[in-house]
């Protein structure tokens, strides 16, 4: 089989992988973007729900899983 080189063939593939690209980098940058904020938010979270066990009296954040919950559900 001999070698063919069809320069729209080469022009087509190009297209189809730019077209992919411009759809993949806005998809990645909002998934990363969410991932990272939800760790900061899980961070956050752990650290208060450590600060609130050594503190003597009612455990507030406990009453609010519930709010929390609903929240959750909403969005």
């Amino acid at each position: 089989m001999p070698f063919r080189w069809n320069p729209r063939e080469h022009l087509a593939l190009g297209r189809y992988v730019l077209k992919w690209l411009l759809i993949a980098i806005p998809v990645g940058a909002v998934v990363g973007s969410a991932v990272a904020g939800f760790l900061w938010a899980l961070d956050k979270a752990t650290r208060i729900r450590q600060s609130t066990d050594n503190a003597s009296g009612i455990p507030w954040l406990l009453y609010l899983l519930p709010v929390a919950g609903v929240g959750i559900g909403l969005l």
